[in-house]
This record gives structure tokens, C-alpha cells and sequence, in this order.
């Protein structure tokens, strides 16, 4: 089966951090080498192909699923390869729970070190990190509107230029952003149907209708109340700042501290005013 896009990516993925790790190790810059091992495993492997892999394991064809297997197999693969040198007895533990993971049957201490796969893609790192900043995007104002993590919600995409990528890919999205893939709409150009929070992302922009998000009526009383208690402190700060008694006794970061609070809470204060149009 031909393989799909997180599937092309975590492979170039993978061949570039080889790249990169080999190089630094030679230079014996072991932290740094170190770290992007960490960052390719955790933040890339784990987070984002492994739950992107549960489409193709769980709803693909036979052959779908197998291919993605072999990928996630072969990427666990070598990295144990590149990591063994940080943490050998875990990764010989592992390599030994792993009966033919690498079609050696000896120890990964004794293997050899990864050579060029021929794998880099950067067509599909930039097509997947566009992908990655989409989901990002609808994940954040999930995060903003308090919607419950198991609770799917609809979507209006309008793609522009990419249609087709987000139409591909729109199964690994629904995953990662948790969509209703019903209720999910992906055309070159779209309105905004309705009260929604709009988000643009990755060249394309998402409208996520505000009904099926949040309870519009407590969610306007909650922002209100909050921007009551700002409206308070903004009055307050500026008030202090207002007294040339505070302003030319107080100490000088005292008075920087109270004024980049005042910042702070003003910007707030512009999004809290934004968020409560949008569901005026």
C-alpha cells in the first residue's frame, strides 16, 4: 500500500535527525545530540505519528495498516539504534523484547550504526507541518473554550490552495483535533456559518461554530465576570501610576513590575471584549 503522508514525514523525519545526531555526536556535542534524540521521540514519534498512525491501524484497508505497521516498527527501529549510546541497557532491554525488530539476531550494542536511508521528503515535512499547525489551531481554541477532550465537534474549513491536502488528510485530522467527521465542511472558500470562533492556521482558515462548543449563555455571563474583575485591577494599576507619590518613591522595578501588569491585563482586556462579540 502506498504510504501516507505521516507516514512519509516521520520517515524524513527520522533521516534528518540522523543526520543532525551523527554529525553532533562526531563534533562530541553529546547534549545537544542528546536532545534532539528526545524531542524527535517524544514530540514527533509519540505525540504526533503514533496517534496519527491509529487512523490507518484502525480504519485502514489490510494493506493500509500493515505498511503503517512496518513504518512504526522500523522508526522504533533505529531509534534505538541512535539512542542506545544515551541509554544501553533500556535500549538492549527493549531490542531483546523485540524478536526480529531489525532482522539481526544479536545484541543492538553490537549492531551497526543507521546509514542514509534515502528517505528525507521535504515536500512532505512542509505538507505535514501544515497539517500539524491546523490541528495546533483548533486544539487551542478547544483549550480556550474549555471543550471536554472526548467531545467531537464540527468544523467549516476554507482551504484555498489546500483543498486537496486538507481533504487527504481530513481522517488524521478529525483524529488529532478530535472533529466530528459529519459535521466537517473543507471547500476552496467558505463563510462563517453563523457565531463561531475563527481560527487561520497553515495558510487556511477554520470556522468552529460556537453552538456545539460551548454553552452560549454561561459562557457570555463567565467571560463578563472576568472582565469585570480585569476592568478592577486595570483601575487599580493606573490609578498608582497616576500618583506621582507612588511613581518618584517607589522603587524603579516596582513601578516597571506594576506597569507591565498594567500591559498585561489591557491585552487581556482586548481579548475578552473580542471573544464577547463573537458571541453577541
Amino acid at each position: 500500500a502506498r504510504l501516507s503522508l505521516p507516514d512519509r514525514w516521520i520517515l524524513s523525519r527520522l533521516e534528518s535527525v540522523r543526520r543532525d545526531v551523527t554529525r553532533l555526536i562526531d563534533a562530541w556535542q553529546l547534549g545537544e545530540a542528546g536532545r534532539q534524540l528526545y524531542e524527535f521521540l517524544w514530540n514527533e514519534y509519540c505525540d504526533w505519528y503514533i496517534e496519527a498512525a491509529k487512523v490507518r491501524l484502525n480504519e485502514g484497508s489490510a494493506g493500509e495498516a500493515q505498511a503503517t505497521s512496518q513504518v512504526l516498527a522500523y522508526v522504533l527501529e533505529r531509534s534505538l539504534r541512535l539512542l542506545h549510546p544515551y541509554m544501553p541497557f533500556v535500549t538492549e532491554a527493549i531490542w531483546q523484547n523485540l524478536p526480529g525488530l531489525s532482522g539481526e539476531n544479536r545484541a543492538i550494542m553490537v549492531t551497526r550504526w543507521p546509514e542514509d536511508s534515502g528517505r528525507h521528503n521535504a515536500e512532505a515535512e512542509v505538507d505535514f507541518d501544515r497539517i500539524q499547525e491546523i490541528v495546533r489551531g483548533m486544539r487551542n481554541v478547544r483549550s480556550e473554550y474549555d471543550v471536554p477532550p472526548g467531545r467531537r465537534i464540527a468544523a467549516h474549513i476554507s482551504a484555498g490552495d489546500y483543498e486537496t491536502l486538507v481533504n487527504t488528510n481530513l481522517p488524521v485530522m478529525s483524529m488529532l483535533a478530535r472533529l466530528d467527521p459529519d459535521t466537517v465542511q473543507v471547500a476552496p472558500e467558505l463563510a462563517a456559518p453563523g457565531k463561531v470562533a475563527t481560527l487561520t492556521a497553515g495558510g487556511v482558515t477554520v470556522y468552529l461554530p460556537l453552538a456545539g462548543l460551548i454553552d452560549l449563555g454561561a459562557e457570555r455571563k463567565r467571560i463578563q465576570g472576568e472582565l469585570d474583575n480585569v476592568a478592577k485591577q486595570v483601575a487599580r494599576i493606573e490609578g498608582l501610576l497616576e500618583n506621582p507619590g507612588f511613581v518618584n518613591k517607589a522603587p524603579a522595578d516596582v513601578v516597571e513590575r506594576e506597569r507591565s501588569k498594567l500591559v498585561e491585563l489591557q491585552e487581556r482586556q482586548g481579548q475578552l471584549n473580542l471573544r464577547l462579540a463573537e458571541l453577541a
